[in-house]
């Protein structure tokens, strides 16, 4: 391990992993720990800090802002200065101070921020080394997509803002106001850290291209979402059981289940089974308890026997961005995923030979994959091979460290 400091600010703890964020930022922790001196700056929340990894040098924890800071935010920093929800619903002058004194204590080579929403702290600190901006995915698309889908953009992060705001909102009927003002924000301030920060990292090749493009810059780079394909043993499937994964506690995961439901499912054989693998609570699965076909398994630890056992992954993504890890997990371990456009957006692969995309033929894929079992097993060794030669562990490290060395020896 060398002797450079790099201090990681993160809007939730990392572990333990129950989506596909988590998962991200506990790999990108994980190699970085690997060569440098890491320190990890988190939001409190139901995670435990006691089961985050040990081989950081420390981790600090900031407190969410009080209810009467949350709204003081949306009236002065959203609504007067033009801040996006995501900024103003984590911003505290209490927790500047605080990472203000981690900084001057712990003398970091470099900064990394992850998401838009933590990026005012760096920008409000007395921090003038490089800054890395963790953004994930181009999140304006993803808002301007739940647009089109009326659905709700905020996701999980509307816990983080008022009940009264949100419940007025909704009392109003001003969510299609709330969408298009959170895209148009967020726009901006993507634009906005371009010029701010060293770095931007996307995990997708695909957006990395189009948003250099479209800033007129070669700032943004890509951090791959790595699986670890090598230790993977094959098993043997059950040809009538289905999966999906995701946190159902969060409610895109919860319309595109319903969507699966009411539209595939109850198209297929009565003997097919779907098997819902991921975080749940008892009220979510009375919403599904009509559809006997449907199985919970609530969170698991390890996802690797329920989803290699099955016939396939359906992922019928109605809107979103960036590269889902769900899919790349499915087919790391030679599972055939059968998605959506959206699904499989940010992914250089190919229709029919390491995938199966469609809008609408999800049950005419399903049914080939059943009967036909070389065509199964082509998609599932093609998309193997897809995500070991594009998204491997070694290619990952090898990525984000010359990221960092290159930065180091420019200093």
């Amino acid at each position: 391990m060398n002797n450079i400091k790099i201090l990681f600010l993160t809007s939730r703890l990392p572990l333990p992993i129950n989506d596909g964020r988590s998962a991200t930022l506990n790999q990108y922790l994980d190699i970085l720990a690997k060569k440098y001196n890491v320190a990890l700056v988190s939001f409190k929340g139901q995670k435990n800090i006691n089961e985050q990894a040990k081989y950081l040098q420390f981790i600090e924890e900031l407190d969410y802002p009080s209810f009467l800071i949350k709204m003081k935010n949306i009236l002065f920093m959203s609504l007067l200065k033009g801040y996006p929800l995501q900024i103003s619903g984590v911003y505290s002058k209490k927790n500047q101070k605080k990472f203000n004194n981690i900084i001057n204590k712990f003398k970091p080579n470099i900064v990394i921020c992850d998401m838009i929403r933590t990026s005012l702290y760096i920008k409000n600190s007395n921090y003038y080394g490089f800054k890395i901006l963790d953004m994930d995915d181009i999140l304006s698309n993803r808002y301007m997509l739940s647009v089109k889908a009326k659905e709700d953009p905020l996701g999980q992060f509307k816990e983080k803002l008022p009940k009264f705001f949100i419940k007025m909102i909704h009392i109003l009927h001003l969510n299609s106001l709330l969408l298009n003002f959170e895209a148009k924000k967020m726009k901006k301030q993507e634009l906005l850290s371009i010029d701010f920060f060293d770095k931007i990292v996307l995990v997708s090749p695909i957006e990395t291209r189009k948003l250099n493009m479209e800033a007129k810059t070669d700032k943004v780079i890509t951090w791959p979402v790595c699986v670890n394909t090598d230790s993977l043993e094959s098993k043997s499937y059950d040809k009538f059981k289905l999966c999906f994964l995701g946190n159902m506690e969060v409610s895109q995961n919860q319309n595109t289940l319903m969507y699966i439901c009411s539209n595939i499912l109850n198209k297929l054989d009565s003997s097919f089974k779907l098997l819902v693998v991921g975080k749940c609570n008892k009220s979510i699965e009375k919403k599904f308890s009509e559809y006997i076909n449907v199985e919970f398994t609530g969170f698991v630890d390890s996802i690797n026997t329920h989803i290699q056992t099955s016939l396939c992954l359906i992922a019928p993504i109605q809107y979103g961005s960036g590269i889902k890890i769900k899919i790349l997990e499915a087919m790391g371990y030679a599972v055939p995923v059968v998605t959506s456009p959206i699904g499989a957006e940010g992914l250089d692969i190919t229709n029919g030979e390491n995938i199966l995309v469609t809008e609408n033929e999800y049950v005419e894929y399903i049914n080939k994959l059943h009967i036909d079992t070389k065509f199964r097993n082509d998609i599932a060794m093609n998309g193997k091979t897809y995500v070991s030669l594009n998204h491997n562990l070694i290619l990952g490290e090898k990525i984000i460290f010359n990221t960092i060395d290159g930065v180091c020896e420019k200093k």
